[in-house]
């Protein structure tokens, strides 16, 4: 039988300071693990080249901060790589989807890594670190560098006096950075949406996608959905500077013209002269706009896209963004084709400098090389700086010849193996085995996978399995495995029945055969072998007793009448769950189920069971609704990111969010603190400094660790003694 053992001495030593693992003197030895829910620019110049690509100057770098456990975080399986915020030295960085790239002419480049919803900085030296955002939490918050919340950011731009001006698309608004690194709006806002112009309070965008500032101060932003170019002045006055904005109405021809005549169609970004003309790519093309808002298309053929190079008109883009000025020549990021282009200047001939046409990640000779989405591009000195961003890597052309600098690919798959041999493809829950074996839940590759020491062998393959989303110990040791709308039972000769439910979505409550879920998002059990279970589509928390018998413990579906689950504290049908992520069971049967908004912000629930298991009260104890973040804090005042797995250790709620952190919650105080990670960091820091275990999807304790699952690897956290 999969059994959890007990703690070691030393462990329990540790517990009076951290209580990060259960059964000193006693308590269950059944493995319960929730296994839940499953997972601008500005001109781009830089200055002279150094080892890392970047060029040279005095550079302040924050302090990393660690959470409150010390130990070593050791990897058993699989291997590390892919999207991920880690800073440090360059070329050991990581991005999660890197897509402008901008210089400062003085060695440093800022990068817009949008889907992490934050702002990197790298330094002359070579080094990065985020300069403003919450990693992995999205929302609309100024303030202090990583407190600050940004949704998507994407355009970048700066102005002389060294403030970063940010298109934040998402949250429809512009926002600035000072050097310092404090985060304002300068105007739009999350639910300001429109195309009104006046004072800066009352301006409204629609997903406006990119900035550029000219030597006055005067902010232009390319309003994307809105098909026109604004302009904010250093009063805060907003108007139209060109283009008719078309609001909800249908999409604009793009054409060429004057400030009034002229109409553009997916406006993508801008690059700003010194001038004061900018150059934007838009509607499969680059064109150019003079100080007075007339429109001239200097190469490609507005709302014809292809791939062809050739002089102006002849010359074919798919989907052009960012943009990078060196004296008469124009670098141009074609993501749609995989290609980076080169325009002329002074004939508008266009020719492809680097890739091939077809998506990949070869470096190499700059005509062989392949990329993935290439979103961004900078000059540094003579060299050329590429913002790849689905592969999500920063990679240099130089000399004819592409590198990785920065950021690593994904190494997943589903190879057994030894160590960093063995390949996985998006873990989910870990049971740990009475002999020390691990069972890893590996969804993507519809498999449990097994670990003696770090040795990987698949327990169960593919075919018995559809869309699994977590995994718990079950009978006789076995495995309960939640598919998609129903239970498996797992027995531990690898036999496949199902417990409850159907391949058919519904609500059902009943006996295991009658029994309909919809989306099934996390699995928890109880001391007393009651299974619970989160489900997204019905918006409820159900509950499936020892004899299969399956009731809603709280929750209401939605009507015919609604599109969106509620959120509301009570009892029964009144405490509604808006999208529950994950779930765990304390030993009195008191249930904790993670809730999450709009932003992927995480809301921790608690559910008192009423008689029956039916009619469960809830009330929010821990996290926002309204607001992402990574903020330790009582009660309501913390914040979290998505929350992805919890378990329930020695009297307290072990989590594990989205901005790559071990969190604690103490029940009796409503404490929220960070026990392993670094704030600010989603990827896997290995070692016995500044730790961290990235993105965690799955969790469990043996005798004196923690093993955790991310994606594609198999970690172990071993504290330090007192």
């Amino acid at each position: 039988m999969h059994k959890i053992q007990k703690p070691s001495e030393l462990l329990c030593t540790l517990l009076a300071a951290a209580i990060l693992l259960s059964g000193c003197g006693g308590g269950s030895e059944t493995a319960s693990t929730s296994g839940s829910g499953g997972s601008s620019t500005g001109s781009g110049t830089g200055g002279s080249s150094s080892g890392s690509g970047v060029g040279g100057s005095v550079e302040v770098i924050p302090a990393l901060e660690p959470g409150l456990l010390t130990g070593t975080m050791s990897l058993v399986a699989g291997g590390i790589g892919g999207a991920a915020v880690v800073s440090g030295v360059l070329a050991e960085s990581r991005f999660v989807q890197p897509n402008i790239i901008i210089g400062d002419g003085a060695g440093s480049f800022y990068v817009s890594d949008i889907t992490a919803h934050i702002i990197r900085k790298i330094t002359p030296s070579g080094k990065v670190f985020t300069l403003a955002g919450t990693a992995n939490a999205s929302g609309h918050k100024d303030g202090m560098g990583i407190s600050a919340l940004f949704n998507k950011p994407s355009g970048l731009a700066l102005d002389t006096s060294g403030n970063l001006y940010v298109a934040d698309p998402g949250n429809n608004a512009i926002r600035k950075i000072t050097p310092a690194g404090v985060v304002s709006t300068v105007a739009g806002g999350m639910t300001l949406q429109g195309i009104a112009n006046g004072d800066v309070s009352v301006g409204r965008f629609m997903y406006p996608q990119s900035v550029g500032v000219d030597a006055a101060g005067n902010v232009y932003v390319a309003d994307t959905q809105n098909d026109c170019l604004r302009k904010i002045t250093s009063g805060g006055i907003i108007s139209t500077f060109s283009g008719a904005c078309t609001g909800f109405g249908p999409a604009a021809e793009p054409i060429d013209g004057t400030s009034t005549t002229a109409r553009f169609n997916d406006l993508g970004h801008i690059l700003m002269k010194a001038d004061g003309s900018m150059y934007v790519t838009d509607s499969h093309s680059v064109r150019h706009v003079s100080t007075n808002g007339t429109v001239t298309t200097i190469a490609g053929s507005p709302g014809v896209n292809g791939s062809a190079d050739g002089v102006g008109s002849l010359a074919r883009f798919m989907r052009p963004q960012g943009m990078a000025l060196s004296g008469n020549t124009l670098v141009v990021a074609d993501p749609g084709n995989q290609k980076i282009r080169q325009v002329n200047l002074l004939t508008h001939a266009v020719t492809t400098i680097a890739g091939t046409g077809y998506s990949g990640s070869a470096n190499g000779a700059a005509l062989s090389a392949t990329f993935n989405n290439p979103t961004g591009v900078a000059f540094s000195g003579t060299d050329i700086l590429i913002a790849d961003y689905f592969n999500p890597r920063i990679l240099k052309l130089a000399a004819g010849q592409v590198t990785t600098i920065g950021g690593s690919l994904t190494l997943k798959g589903a190879i057994d193996g030894t160590g960093t041999s063995a390949r996985f493809d998006l873990l989910g829950g870990v049971v740990i085995g009475s002999d020390g074996a691990l069972f890893v839940l590996d969804k993507n590759n519809q498999s449990i996978r097994k670990i003696i020491g770090t040795t990987t062998s698949t327990f169960l393959a593919a075919g018995g399995l559809s869309q699994p989303k977590a995994m718990v110990a079950g009978a006789s040791g076995g495995f309960v495995v939640a598919e998609t709308n129903r239970l498996l039972s797992i027995s531990a000769a690898g036999n496949v029945t199902v417990l409850a439910g159907s391949s058919t979505a519904g609500n059902v409550d009943g006996s295991s055969s009658l029994a309909r879920f919809k989306t099934i998002t996390a699995l928890a059990k109880g001391q007393d072998g009651k299974l619970y279970v989160t489900e997204s589509g019905n918006c409820l928390l159900r509950v499936i007793d020892t004899d299969g018998d399956v009731t809603t413990l709280a929750g209401k579906p939605t009507t015919p009448s609604e599109i969106n689950c509620k959120f509301a504290d009570g009892t029964g049908p009144a405490g509604n769950f808006k999208n529950p992520t994950a779930v765990a069971v304390a030993p009195d049967g008191t249930v904790y189920a993670a809730d999450m908004g709009q932003n992927g912000n995480g809301v921790i629930r608690k559910v008192v069971p009423g008689a029956g298991n039916i009619n469960g009260t809830v009330s929010t104890v821990a996290g926002s609704l309204d607001e992402s973040g990574n903020v330790d804090a009582i009660g309501t005042n913390a914040r979290f990111g998505k929350i992805n797995a919890m378990t329930y250790i020695q009297g307290k709620l072990i989590i594990a969010d989205s901005t790559g952190a071990i969190r604690r919650y103490s029940p009796d105080t409503g404490n929220v603190e960070m026990l392993v990670g670094v704030r600010g960091e989603t990827g896997e820091r290995l070692g016995s400094t500044n730790v961290a275990p990235g993105v965690v999807l799955g969790i469990a304790g043996d005798t004196n660790s923690l093993v955790l699952t991310t994606a594609n690897t198999v970690l172990r956290f071993t504290p330090s003694a007192p």
